[in-house]
């Protein structure tokens, strides 16, 4: 009776076994005194001052997450299309600049709750060629390599020459500086594209795609996942996240101050 119970259970695949141990992950960090963010620029969730500090969105929200748990936030560089790999292959914690949630990103890390909804857009030299035809042929676009941005352009926009670059300055400057006759990528970028630079540019189109944001964990550090979830959500009632948008989102009063808002200022007087 006893050896045909077992077997029913095992066909049910309810057969107990012994407990697994307990997710590190949060111990880990707590352990190490320091969180671990893999980062790219981003702007505005990713950027730098000019003495070099980093700065952004996402950098706030990883200082602000370190401090709630007592530890340092430390950042590791590397190219936005890297960010995921770098992530599952455990070389840091978590990684966060402006990582839009995808199906094929979800296979190899976990995101957190959304830390931010936003489009990705088209904005495009004003009257140099009149309007964006709708796919994009005759037309040089610069994205951000390895981002949502530049499959939403190759969807959208199948014609059109695609100038991919590392960072979102770098795909920022070819349109100001000529190389690139639009730029897509996320909100709030074409907009400030648009207000900035003295009318030279305008936003054209509806939105190629929406996406929430989120930090991008190891697969495994279910604890930290969780630790991280109830933080975002805490963050959210108490009004902190809506604070940090509306500063890096909405106001823009940053810009003179960075690296990627001096060529701004000065074409903007």
């Amino acid at each position: 009776m006893a050896s045909a119970a077992v077997g029913g259970l095992l066909a049910l695949g309810v057969v107990t076994t012994a407990p697994a141990s307990a997710d590190a992950s949060l111990d880990r960090v707590l352990t190490q005194r320091n969180l671990v963010v893999a980062v790219a620029l981003n702007a505005p969730w990713v950027l730098k001052r000019p003495d070099g500090s980093l700065a952004g969105y996402d950098i706030d929200i990883a200082r602000a997450l370190a401090k709630d748990l007592g530890v340092e936030a430390r950042f590791v560089e590397m190219p936005f299309g890297n960010l995921v790999s770098g992530v599952a292959a455990g070389e840091a914690d978590m990684g966060a600049a402006g990582l839009a949630i995808t199906p094929e990103r979800a296979r190899a890390v976990v995101f957190s709750a959304p830390v931010g909804l936003t489009v990705v857009r088209t904005v495009a030299v004003r009257g140099s060629k009149g309007a964006m035809p709708a796919d994009g042929a005759g037309r040089t676009i610069a994205v951000l390599a390895g981002s949502l941005d530049e499959a939403a352009a190759r969807a959208s926009y199948p014609k059109a020459k695609l100038l991919p670059f590392a960072d979102s300055a770098q795909a920022l400057a070819a349109l100001v500086d000529g190389r690139a006759d639009a730029l897509v990528a996320k909100s709030p970028v074409p907009r400030m594209a648009a207000r900035i630079y003295g009318g030279r540019f305008e936003l054209t189109g509806t939105p190629l795609t929406k996406t929430a944001e989120a930090l991008a964990l190891r697969p495994d550090d279910v604890r930290l996942q969780r630790y991280v979830d109830n933080w975002i959500e805490a963050r959210k009632v108490d009004g902190f996240l809506a604070n940090l948008r509306q500063h890096w989102f909405v106001r823009f009063d940053w810009i003179n101050e960075m690296q990627v808002g001096t060529k701004a200022a000065k074409a903007s007087k």
